[in-house]
């Protein structure tokens, strides 16, 4: 099923995504922090991961607008909504309902 393929693919790329993130935003590199929020932002809302795609829209914004302390205040958060859509896209590989 192509939507199980989609999301696998998904769950395999956003943890780099993720990381790409948060290592710009230690190195002050908006600009990559800015890009890896961006990539993460089209595909969760793709996908109905509605609070990841939300976080990863300001934290596109902020990174966009160089504030980099707010950006590093969302981070946590950023991870922690993956995991949580992570948790419900899983179910769809598992081919269980979402």
């Amino acid at each position: 099923m192509l939507v199980r393929e989609i999301v696998k693919i998904f769950l395999e790329d956003a943890p780099q995504r993720l990381r790409d993130g948060r290592a710009g935003a230690k190195a002050g590199d908006m600009d990559a922090t800015r890009r890896a929020a961006h990539s993460l932002k089209s595909t969760a809302a793709a996908l109905g991961a509605v609070e990841l795609k939300a976080l990863s829209e300001r934290i596109e914004q902020l990174a966009a607008d160089n504030q980099g302390a707010a950006v590093g205040a969302l981070l946590d958060r950023w991870d922690s909504s993956f995991a949580a859509a992570e948790r419900q896209l899983a179910a769809v590989i598992a081919g269980e309902s979402a």
